[in-house]
């Protein structure tokens, strides 16, 4: 029998607690007037964002399929910056909004590829041992 990973179960839920927790700690990296530097708020929003691919990429695969969700999480997250490199009407016109700047962003940067690996990395090590150890306890 196969099981959606998508359906709520402990593992799912225990991952939308992360991945809301990530998306809370972006929006205050990147909007909170918390008087971060802007080195801070670029590169730890660079960071959480590949953490958001991560934590997706888990919800929408089996944990014994890490290399996978790797392999997914490293392609939505540079897709998304190559995105900046497209410059369509419809693109243009979503980027005039502040929410369509805040996502889409509008300015290359191949460190941004490589922060976005960096945070991917880090929290699948987090999510594995979680993993692990919620396995361990069973």
């Amino acid at each position: 029998m196969t099981r959606n990973h998508i359906l709520p179960g402990k593992r799912s839920r225990r991952l939308l607690v992360i991945l809301a927790f990530i998306i809370l700690a972006g929006l205050a990296c990147r909007l909170a007037p918390l008087g971060l530097t802007p080195w801070i708020r670029k590169w730890g929003g660079s960071f959480l964002w590949g953490c958001l691919f991560d934590c997706m990429a888990a919800l929408l695969t089996h944990p014994s399929h890490r290399l996978r969700r790797l392999a997914i999480a490293f392609i939505g997250a540079s897709a998304s910056e190559a995105l900046k490199l497209l410059h369509p009407t419809v693109l243009e016109t979503i980027r005039q909004t502040q929410t369509g700047r805040f996502l889409l962003g509008s300015h290359f940067d191949w460190r941004d590829i490589a922060v976005y690996a960096l945070g991917i990395l880090v929290i699948d090590i987090f999510i594995s041992r979680t993993e692990k150890s919620r396995s361990t306890r069973r």
